[in-house]
């Protein structure tokens, strides 16, 4: 019983504090704290703007580079098939030179069968 006593005294102590503090409005800013306010804004604005403005130049040059990026992807593909054939020749080469290994022969033991 005397938490919830306690609880209630603190709550109505802490509403009879604020209520003086919001009841005079919002004090007056000083000509300091206004010219650091616009500063702010107006920085926050430039900084919005340049955001904007690089983000659609990004945009604009990466349109252009990546068909560009295709046609030189597709061209080496074309020009560098024949150095691709000469290296996969070579590979197929090496790998047929190799010997597969074989399964090891179970060892013949000295019984033989019983013959009927």
């Amino acid at each position: 019983m005397s938490k919830t006593l306690t609880a209630v005294v603190c709550g109505c102590l802490i509403v009879a504090l604020v209520i003086p503090a919001y009841a005079g409005g919002a004090p007056e800013r000083s000509a300091v704290s206004r010219a650091g306010g616009t500063v702010y804004k107006s920085g926050a604005h430039l900084l919005d703007r340049t955001g904007i403005l690089v983000n659609g130049c990004l945009k604009n040059t990466f349109s252009l580079f990546n068909p560009c990026l295709d046609f030189v992807k597709g061209c080496t593909t074309t020009v560098l098939s024949p150095l691709d054939k000469g290296f996969a020749f070579a590979e197929n080469a090496v790998y047929r030179q190799w010997p597969a290994k074989k399964a090891m022969k179970a060892p013949e033991t000295g019984k033989t069968a019983p013959q009927k």
